[in-house]
């Protein structure tokens, strides 16, 4: 494990982690029935980051999951062993038009953030 921290932390810009504590913090779902805990949280800094760390984990053979706020029921952003994306960080809404209804956002963004732009 401490050869996939060390990679990482080479290709990735963001913070790479295998804390026990930022690691259990991420191994819960919303309604804290499923536990899996990843070997590795990334938190990348943008889009570069998690394209590496993707194509790092298909070339190892680890699971790779993305998680922002943590709200998914049933363990669906959660995985054993593998790598975990944390998506908090990249958390801006990059377009907004309400005329139109659409909007391009990060994949950390809430929908407190999205309602809150929306009506101001």
């Amino acid at each position: 494990m401490n050869n996939v921290i060390t990679d990482l932390k080479q290709i990735i810009s963001g913070e790479v982690s295998n804390k026990e504590s930022e690691l259990e913090a991420v191994s819960h779902d919303f309604g804290n029935i499923v536990k899996r805990q990843p070997q590795v949280v990334i938190l990348p800094q943008n889009s570069r980051d998690i394209a590496e760390a993707i194509k790092y984990a298909a070339k190892q053979g680890l699971t790779i999951s993305s998680r922002a706020a943590g709200h998914s029921l049933s363990g669906q952003s959660l995985n054993q062993d593998g790598i975990l994306l944390d998506m908090r960080n990249l958390n801006q809404i990059d377009e907004f038009k309400p005329n139109e209804l659409w909007f391009q956002a990060d994949p950390g963004v809430t929908w407190k953030q999205v309602v809150d732009t929306a009506i101001p």
